[in-house]
């Protein structure tokens, strides 16, 4: 276990202990999701303490996502979920009567007993730790078949719900709109409070919880290659090759003879680049993420994370 100041988590520290780093190399080789049950015997944090936290405006607007059932998503300005810039309480216990889905981003910076979770499970696994609460009122998710772009350890805090696994997992780096036509064969397992569940990155799901449901999205922000395009970006910019003006007026010829001029130098500065050094400084500036994108109606792209 990794030698930190933080506060004592149960949480993290069943996690830790019973996916070790070994383990859980092997699982996201394999990208194989897998199930612990009752492996956390009391909840982080309850529905209660959310009511109570939104209550107290502790949460953003941005913070919020929600999506309903077999429509699109809720327009959270339309219905003045915000109020004063702070999230309405009132408004959001009203969606507890429809089958909706509501997601709280950010909630590792909005609650200290998960920001302790972050950081036990940050500080062990050196990546970014964001936490969202995933709240669903109703027997109807508002999530289609989709699959997540970073591996998820999921902890069901109340209720029950239905996960259904479906097919093989995308191959790594997919984008999140591909692969909806093709189902595959599906498998349901039942989560419920206590259990945890480990879900690749590229696994595609859905879910449908059995009345109401609470579960807690713990999601590993890792660097990819994209990252690596601002810095190439500022290194073109300001490149004196690929600044020089193409003037069209000397002729075709020299034209061209510019453009494989600018390619060979882009090659060049590629081929130059100490990316690790520079993943390295991304890694160490990078800001939190957007949490669960649900920006979209499901009629165009279904939202992520059930």
């Amino acid at each position: 276990m990794p030698d930190t100041n933080f506060p004592f988590c149960a949480t993290a520290e069943r996690i830790m202990a019973t996916f070790p780093k070994e383990r859980l190399r092997g699982l996201l080789e394999a990208r194989q999701a897998v199930i612990e049950r009752g492996l956390i015997d009391r909840p982080v944090v309850t529905l209660t303490e959310i009511q109570q936290a939104l209550a107290m405006q502790i949460f953003q607007p941005d913070d919020v996502r929600i999506a309903a059932a077999a429509r699109q998503l809720v327009d959270t300005g339309q219905l003045r979920l915000v109020g004063d810039e702070r999230i309405s309480l009132p408004v959001l216990e009203q969606l507890s009567r429809q089958d909706t889905t509501v997601a709280l981003n950010a909630a590792e910076r909005r609650m200290p007993a998960l920001a302790t979770l972050a950081a036990h499970l940050g500080a062990w696994l050196g990546e970014r730790i964001e936490c969202a609460l995933l709240a669903t009122f109703g027997s109807q998710s508002g999530f289609g078949v989709h699959h997540d772009e970073y591996h998820l350890f999921i902890v069901q805090l109340e209720g029950e719900k239905d996960w259904t696994l479906v097919g093989e997992p995308h191959p790594p780096g997919t984008p999140l709109d591909a692969g909806r036509e093709d189902p595959g064969e599906r498998v349901t397992h039942t989560l419920r409070p206590g259990d945890v569940m480990y879900l690749p990155e590229g696994r595609r799901h859905v879910c449908a919880a059995h009345g109401s449901s609470l579960h807690l999205a713990i999601m590993l922000r890792h660097i990819d290659g994209c990252y690596l395009g601002t810095e190439l970006a500022d290194l073109l910019a300001k490149d004196v090759v690929l600044r020089r003006p193409l003037i069209e007026a000397l002729g075709e010829t020299e034209y061209e003879a510019g453009v494989e001029q600018y390619r060979a130098r882009m090659h060049q500065i590629i081929d130059e680049m100490d990316m690790l050094a520079l993943l390295r400084r991304k890694r160490a500036k990078r800001t939190p993420g957007g949490g669960l994108q649900l920006g979209k109606p499901t009629s165009e792209t279904q939202p992520q994370d059930g």
